[in-house]
């Protein structure tokens, strides 16, 4: 064996420190990996919590500050033209349409012809009338509502939809328990 096959088997002292130093380097990268994790996973959790709490609280303070939606939740200042019942929006509706046919530019009338047609979905919603019914009235109600408010159909034009409306509320109210009576009958 010559010297050089030697050199080439064994390592010299500088090969050894590099790998010993590359070593130390690996357990220095894993532990400080290790730290840099638990750390992560601390800070996630933290943020996590705090989070939470702050959902919890914003749901809990907006929720007591929410408006309502339905104008039957307030018992007190509802409209004067606000209907009692289907009939009694029918026959409001029937009224406004009447006045409108006399004075078509009464705003205050027409306001109060959507707004009977707006709210009618709602009335209906609030009584025992099955879905499959009340369905056709909110869908009717809709589009009235989206062409009365937008005016790009005339009220003349609308006249049979809202005639055709005035019918589906009726029906519909007339599908209902306690409204099949007649006057002789509750006498």
């Amino acid at each position: 064996m010559s010297k050089s096959d030697t050199k080439t088997q064994q390592p010299t002292i500088r090969q050894h420190q590099e790998n010993r130093t590359s070593s130390q380097s690996l357990r220095t990268q894993k532990r400080l990996m290790t730290r840099f994790q638990t750390t992560t996973k601390k800070a996630f959790e933290f943020a996590r919590k705090w989070a939470t709490c702050l959902a919890l609280f914003t749901t809990i303070s907006l929720g007591c500050v929410a408006e309502k939606e339905s104008l039957h939740e307030t018992d007190h200042e509802l409209p004067t033209h606000w209907p009692q019942n289907m009939e009694d929006a029918a026959q409001k509706i029937e009224q406004r349409l009447g006045q409108l046919e006399i004075k078509e530019s009464l705003k205050a009338t027409r306001g109060e012809l959507l707004d009977l047609i707006e709210w009618a979905p709602e009335v209906a919603a609030d009584t025992d009338l099955p879905e499959l019914d009340w369905v056709p009235i909110f869908e009717l109600s809709e589009t009235l509502r989206r062409h009365l408010s937008a005016s790009d159909i005339s009220l003349n034009d609308c006249r049979d939809d809202i005639e055709r409306f005035i019918v589906l509320l009726r029906e519909s109210h007339a599908k209902l328990p306690n409204t099949n009576t007649t006057k002789e009958d509750n006498q």
